[in-house]
């Protein structure tokens, strides 16, 4: 009778041990889950350019680019370019019969090499501050130098992200695109890739030997934490790109990337589409509250939640 309650009582403590645990788990799961989007363009190359036009594509779904909102009412994360430089560049989303474009125009934009060490802020935060190029150090890891130029623009979702199947259904740099079906990277077994043509527009002037290159991409997941697991996730990216050579006078072909379903979908992951009439637009700093009758996501300017 005594080892039968012993038993008993081991078997209990046991349910109530693992109950515990899938409690805690769960409860974590709804607790830390978030979803983002994020959209980035970056501009390099090794020259000059002069009275200089761009317009790269912008994600949207059913016509409507709610990046092209936020960067259009100004919350985008600038300054666009390198620290302790002049951004005199002008933005306008625009209209086209391939989608909505991102118009960036410029007198000028040099690509010349911008030195610069790592520090840490009064506040504690890490920020590049300019050197001189005598005073670089390439060896010195807080050390470095840029060629680069960057929009950037996070935004946080209302809705849970469908990133296994998001064609028709969540923003995308071509909506109308035809895809190609490819492999996807061996680190991706689960994930489904594709391959694409697109176009983007590029007009300056420049030496014969000056490369520039474009790349647009937005980004999306969802994230959450297991309790005595860690951090877990889902994702997609679309990518378009172009490298030039020399001055450019127009439309130029530019190759696109689109890769889906990377992570982990546990059962509670499993996408079902839901029809979703309207949600709420606003930064993380909530400095903003919109409402659309269109798809709409949230976009904040403090980078990744989880």
């Amino acid at each position: 009778m005594t080892r039968r309650r012993a038993v008993l009582v081991g078997v209990f403590v046991a349910f109530t041990v693992v109950s515990s645990v899938v409690l805690v788990s769960f409860g974590s799961y709804y607790y830390t889950y978030t979803s983002n989007y994020s959209y980035q363009v970056e501009l390099s190359g090794n020259g000059t350019l002069s009275n200089a036009t761009f317009l790269v594509p912008l994600p949207y779904v059913d016509g409507h680019s709610v990046v092209g909102d936020v960067i259009a009412d100004g919350d985008a994360m600038y300054p666009i370019g390198r620290p302790g430089e002049p951004h005199d560049w002008n933005y306008t989303i625009v209209n086209t019969t391939t989608g909505p474009k991102l118009r960036i125009t410029a007198d000028e934009i040099s690509f010349e090499p911008r030195y610069y060490r790592w520090v840490v802020a009064e506040d504690g935060r890490h920020e590049q501050v300019p050197i001189p190029v005598e005073e670089f150090n390439a060896s010195d890891l807080d050390h470095g130098v840029e060629r680069t130029f960057q929009i950037h623009v996070w935004m946080r979702s209302d809705h849970r992200i469908n990133t296994r199947t998001p064609i028709g259904d969540e923003p995308l740099l071509v909506s109308t695109a035809t895809r190609t079906e490819t492999t996807c990277p061996s680190y991706s077994p689960r994930a489904t890739c594709y391959t694409y043509s697109t176009e983007m527009t590029a007009q300056y002037d420049t030496t014969a030997d000056t490369d520039v290159s474009i790349r647009t991409e937005v980004w999306a997941g969802n994230s959450w934490m297991y309790m005595l697991v860690g951090n877990a996730g889902n994702e997609y990216v679309d990518r378009a790109q172009t490298v030039l050579v020399g001055s450019q006078m127009g439309v130029v072909p530019a190759s696109g990337y689109l890769q889906t379903g990377v992570g982990d979908y546990p059962w509670r992951e499993q996408w079902r589409a839901q029809p979703r009439e309207s949600s709420t637009v606003s930064p993380a700093d909530g400095s903003r509250d919109a409402q659309s009758s269109r798809q709409r996501v949230t976009f904040p300017a403090d980078g990744p939640g989880g």
